[in-house]
């Protein structure tokens, strides 16, 4: 099946929409909630999925030692056997080996909840990996949608060098978040393997920006839909023994869209020397 980006901006602007809407009842009546927005997303995206597919919230579990905090999104290959150990409606205990994208919901991403955030998601990829080994790859995301402060370079710089957060410069870059979304900032960090010849290591986040002509906050959305699709699409090509032909790379070339030279690594913080 070939999807253009078109389908999926589409596919955004009616949530965003959603997301507009009851961001306004709330804030009009004064309610405080966490929750909203995870559960908004995650409605939205079962329009999308086949029988095949679930989201889920809960943990993953490889054994008594080996299991993750809470996830707010998990996607979930039900066809896989024995998938989960606990079921009661939307919260799950799930075997690793059929989860295929863990997501971080935050309605407000400080830096304590970057942290967080960051950490379970490098926790969900490493149970993963001891489960499956080199096949052991997981998508996994952050997506905050509201900041107490401008998310800018300086933010990033100090986030990234912070203690707590660059305690995973010493782990294999492939098991950081793939996709760092800042909604309310516009920006969106795209995890990037650098070339053989680089000298500070195989990974980095790319930041990337929006410019004009173009409704970024939708774009994100149909970043994160469009990837969790390729997900599906490419489960579905495999189990039929051939190879899917959607790709992503159109959003990354979309007008409007910049994508910086600067990079940022756990510990490291800003780099903005060319590598």
């Amino acid at each position: 099946m070939t999807v253009n980006s078109d389908y999926f901006s589409g596919i955004a602007q009616e949530l965003l929409g959603k997301l507009n809407r009851v961001s306004y009842l709330i804030k009009k009546s004064n309610l405080k909630s966490g929750e909203y927005h995870e559960e908004i997303v995650k409605h939205f995206l079962r329009g999308f999925m086949t029988g095949r597919y679930a989201l889920k919230t809960g943990y993953i579990y490889f054994d008594a030692k080996t299991t993750s905090k809470q996830v707010d999104i998990l996607l979930i290959d039900e066809n896989v056997p024995f998938t989960y150990l606990f079921q009661e409606g939307d919260f799950v205990v799930v075997r690793p080996e059929p989860v295929l994208a863990a997501i971080e919901i935050k309605t407000r991403l400080d830096l304590g909840e970057f942290r967080k955030a960051f950490d379970n998601i490098v926790t969900v990829k490493k149970i993963k990996q001891k489960s499956l080994g080199h096949y052991g790859h997981i998508f996994g995301s952050v997506f905050g949608f509201f900041s107490n402060k401008v998310v800018n370079n300086t933010t990033l710089d100090t986030w990234f060098k912070d203690s707590l957060l660059s305690k995973h410069a010493s782990d294999e870059g492939i098991l950081w978040p793939d996709e760092i979304f800042f909604f309310d900032n516009e920006l969106t960090l795209i995890l990037q393997e650098a070339p053989p010849t680089s000298k500070r290591g195989s990974y980095f986040y790319q930041p990337i920006y929006s410019s004009s002509g173009i409704n970024y906050k939708a774009w994100q959305l149909a970043l994160l839909v469009g990837i969790l699709f390729s997900i599906c699409d490419s489960e579905d090509k495999k189990q039929k023994g051939r190879f899917s032909t959607f790709n992503l790379e159109t959003f990354m070339k979309s007008d409007g869209v910049i994508i910086d030279t600067q990079r940022l690594r756990p510990g490291e913080g800003l780099l903005i020397e060319s590598e």
